[in-house]
């Protein structure tokens, strides 16, 4: 398996000739709002045109669910299949194919298997997922606090665990929180995410610090990097 990683929360994840995308920010939508929230990093046309053929969401935050994203990647793959929330979808009323999801409840798209599974953020229909292909399974926790018992609900012993990181704002967790989190469910590799492409944000640098201290196996990605499991 190949995951690439756009910064914030937008990966990649390709298997057996098809690639899922998950929460994929591609425009500056939020820059149009808001003088402070321009995008800090260009986006590589390369990056819309690669081969997608399943798009996820975890919740209708803009920088997750964005509409003008979708639709450049409508234009370029119209087979797109997508799925996530109800309240992504309310967003996306243009969207041929949507498949809602809500946590606990699984998903086939070939050759991944999705399992929908709890967080708690301010969307109340949150989401993270676990993806499973190869024999191997995946852990994104999407925008998530420490709460409500979430680390007794993911999967423990993850191939890799790709966890949000953004100092405790927005309920979101901090490294600390994270520390909690990866001593609870024991993934093989940590990965953290949520920052790198608007401004106001975290660096990865204390999350590594943290991790790095309990020789837990972490691994930090570029904008735009490619890894396999």
């Amino acid at each position: 398996m190949k995951i690439t990683w756009y910064g914030e929360s937008g990966f990649r994840v390709e298997s057996a000739g098809k690639a899922l995308l998950l929460d994929p920010y591609f425009s500056d939508a939020l820059g149009k709002k808001r003088e402070d929230r321009h995008r800090l990093c260009p986006v590589d046309p390369k990056w819309i045109q690669a081969q997608a053929d399943y798009l996820l969401f975890t919740h209708c935050h803009i920088d997750h669910t964005d509409p003008e994203t979708v639709e450049l990647l409508l234009s370029a793959h119209p087979g797109l299949i997508l799925a996530g929330p109800p309240s992504s979808r309310a967003l996306l009323p243009f969207a041929p194919v949507f498949f809602e999801l809500r946590a606990e409840e699984k998903a086939q798209l070939y050759p991944f298997e999705i399992e929908a599974l709890p967080a708690v953020h301010s969307d109340r229909w949150s989401l993270g997922y676990a993806v499973r292909a190869e024999g191997k399974t995946l852990y994104f926790s999407g925008d998530t606090a420490l709460l409500c018992g979430v680390q007794d609900r993911v999967p423990k012993e993850a191939d890799a665990a790709f966890l949000c990181f953004n100092a405790g704002v927005g309920k979101n967790m901090n490294e600390q929180d994270a520390l909690r989190m990866v001593k609870a469910i024991s993934p093989r590799l940590v990965v953290p995410f949520h920052y790198g492409v608007l401004p106001g944000g975290v660096t990865a640098d204390e999350f590594m610090a943290v991790m790095g201290a309990e020789n837990i196996p972490v691994r930090k990605l570029e904008i735009g990097e490619t890894m396999e499991l």
